[in-house]
């Protein structure tokens, strides 16, 4: 039987609420990688807004699992949204950097291929710290999201793939069904270990970046991420059959989505209800407050590729010592040529941002690409339905 606890918490006292963790989950950490990852998508006053895992939070975690002798300790994310290509800025806004120290990673320089077997075999580039850890620990938020119903354990593995192939996956998802495909089959790329969602200042509404911060005082755990977005579903009034993604978990047997199965310690009780967005028509139409997440926000992102400042690139003293970095890092080999002089396959190109993480001078951008706009408009028109305004 899955298990679940919830515990009572504030920033100030979530020491505790980690002990409290870690003894009713058990791990052998001993001489062990540990990768943890947050949520940490874009950049956010973590004083003001809920929307990615509290630096406070991730202390404490710290704490704990530095307490078990693990031989080494990496902590990091892969960024999306508008700060695609610059994981080491929103680290550094987020305060994650700061309290991850000598800790902290850029999981996006260090990809590798992977077969994503569901919801159709492909091959997608992704987090080979997370993938070839010997203990993978997850930190999501508790937090609502327009197209997915909610944004937990299971949501939270979405990140493991590495750059823009979130965009394109967003492009991609003309039904919330299918999005909630998507993210079980990122689920099923590494589950994690331990899942610790921080609840404590929650966000609600139609996130995944929402202003409305919701104080429910709660952090959940299991090895079980399935279990722990089921119960936090629960707790808002969703069933599982409300949240596509954990109707694709039930399918595809990634953990327990039977609540009279699941075994929950402490209270689920939230002192207010929740503002649940209302379900999604469409990946790209998404009502998010005043705001829409429209096609053209999503096909923008979906045809990005690279585009080098030559003179700024040819300030870069490291890659005239050694070579262009963005080239050698280049998993496909879309970019050619030599410092000052770069040329970049637009076919070959994956989107996966190392180019913008390596560059030292910051001379890489990855805006739309005009020839690439027009080819997904057509595509648009001979396959995507109308939907409403």
């Amino acid at each position: 039987m899955a298990k679940v606890l919830i515990v009572e918490s504030t920033y100030e006292t979530c020491d505790n609420a980690l002990e409290e963790v870690f003894q009713t989950f058990p791990m052998d950490l001993k001489g062990k990688k540990v990768c943890i990852k947050v949520n940490s998508f874009t950049a956010g006053d973590p004083h003001k807004y809920a929307f990615v895992t509290d630096y406070r939070f991730l202390k404490a975690v710290l704490k704990q699992v530095e307490r078990l002798g693990p031989a080494e300790i990496v902590v990091g994310d892969s960024i999306g949204t508008t700060h695609y290509g610059k994981t080491e800025e929103v680290f550094e806004a987020n305060r994650f950097k700061e309290v991850a120290g000598a800790y902290y990673k850029n999981f996006n320089k260090n990809i590798k291929f992977v077969e994503m077997e569901y919801p159709e075999k492909q091959r997608v580039l992704a987090l080979k710290d997370v993938l070839e850890a010997d203990v993978y620990i997850s930190l999501p938020k508790m937090k609502t999201h327009a197209l997915g119903r909610i944004s937990g354990g299971v949501k939270n593995n979405f990140g493991l793939v590495a750059g823009l192939r979130k965009a394109l996956f967003h492009y991609e998802s003309i039904t919330p069904e299918k999005f909630g495909r998507i993210l079980a089959g990122c689920y099923q790329l590494r589950k994690p270990d331990l899942v610790i969602i921080d609840g404590i200042h929650a966000q609600s509404g139609y996130g995944p970046v929402s202003e409305e911060v919701y104080k429910a005082h709660k952090v959940i755990a299991s090895t079980d991420g399935v279990a722990t977005d089921v119960v936090f579903s629960d707790m808002i009034g969703l069933t599982v059959d409300e949240v596509p993604y954990l109707v694709a978990c039930r399918e595809e047997s990634l953990g327990e989505t039977d609540l009279a199965k699941i075994e929950v310690i402490g209270d689920t009780s939230l002192p207010e209800p929740w503002n649940v967005p209302s379900p999604a028509v469409a990946s790209y139409i998404i009502q998010r407050g005043p705001k829409k997440a429209g096609i053209d926000f999503w096909r923008d992102r979906a045809a990005a590729r690279p585009v080098i400042d030559m003179v700024r690139c040819a300030t870069s003293e490291a890659c005239a010592r050694i070579g262009p970095a963005c080239v050698k890092q280049c998993p496909s080999g879309a970019l050619r040529g030599g410092q000052g002089d770069f040329r970049c396959k637009k076919d070959k190109c994956l989107q996966c941002t190392s180019c913008m993480e390596w560059c030292p001078v910051r001379a890489v951008t990855m805006p739309p690409d005009p020839e690439l706009i027009e080819r997904l408009k057509q595509h648009e028109k001979a396959h995507y339905p109308v939907f409403p305004d």
